[in-house]
């Protein structure tokens, strides 16, 4: 887990290096996603800035390797299917935009990036126990509040409002601010169009289902017992540890 939260970290501090005004004016497309679609990156045929390039190359890497782990070394818990068809929908995602609109795609894993740290530092707390009872100090559950607050903030309101609204509305074509028509990626190509809408969606729709598994932790309370299982559930560790007690009674 730890090493994620580094990957988190890091790829979250190099997106904001990215976004940068003097990279292709980098922080005007989260601002105005209108802007994803014109210019280097945006528009069909322009390639991106190196930066987006290595951005995806590195985020390429990372997401194959998370999908890898994931079937083969992590633990299953209760959302592994949920988890690794996550993982296949982002592989494919960002494949896909790589192709057709890398500052699309580029701030649809910012978002996950920026979103996922929080939700790596209250599994890294609740491994380590620590709690009030351990440290004299909340840790687990200031963490587990700010982290629920930025997850609901990126994933069910930035990611559907701002995101799946751009895919929905600009991708076919339209007027910026300044009076300029552009040619959106979807325009007479009907599969990137709906490739693109439905992937958002079903991401979208297991935000939803993570929401409300975090929801559970914060009703249940903050004990280690309560949030490993509902947010979790059991591994195949722990249900074999639970028939050997059964045997052994």
């Amino acid at each position: 887990q730890a090493w994620q939260l580094v990957v988190h970290v890091a790829m979250t501090c190099y997106s904001l290096y990215v976004m940068r005004p003097d990279i292709d004016d980098g922080g005007s497309w989260w601002r105005e996603t209108l802007n994803c679609w014109v210019g280097p990156g945006g528009e069909l045929g322009k390639p991106a800035n190196p930066a987006l390039d290595r951005m995806y190359t590195m985020q390429l890497a990372i997401w194959i390797a998370t999908a890898i782990s994931h079937e083969y070394f992590d633990e299953k818990h209760k959302d592994y299917y949920v988890m690794y068809l996550h993982h296949i929908v982002t592989i494919f995602l960002v494949a896909f935009s790589w192709g057709i609109n890398v500052k699309f795609g580029f701030l649809v894993l910012f978002v996950h990036d920026i979103s996922d740290i929080g939700i790596d530092m209250i599994k890294l707390c609740n491994y380590c126990d620590y709690g009030l009872d351990d440290l004299g100090l909340p840790v687990t559950e200031v963490v587990f509040v700010s982290a629920l607050v930025g997850w609901i903030y990126y994933r069910l309101y930035q990611f559907p409002v701002k995101l799946i609204r751009a895919a929905w509305f600009e991708t076919d074509g339209g007027v910026l601010e300044d009076g300029t028509e552009y040619v959106g990626v979807c325009h007479d190509r009907w599969d990137n169009c709906w490739t693109l809408r439905g992937a958002l969606v079903v991401l979208e729709v297991m935000h939803i289902y993570w929401t409300y598994l975090l929801i559970n932790i914060l009703v249940k309370g903050f004990s280690k017992d309560a949030s490993r299982e509902h947010y979790e559930g059991k591994s195949d560790t722990d249900e074999e540890s639970d028939i050997d007690t059964d045997k052994k009674k």
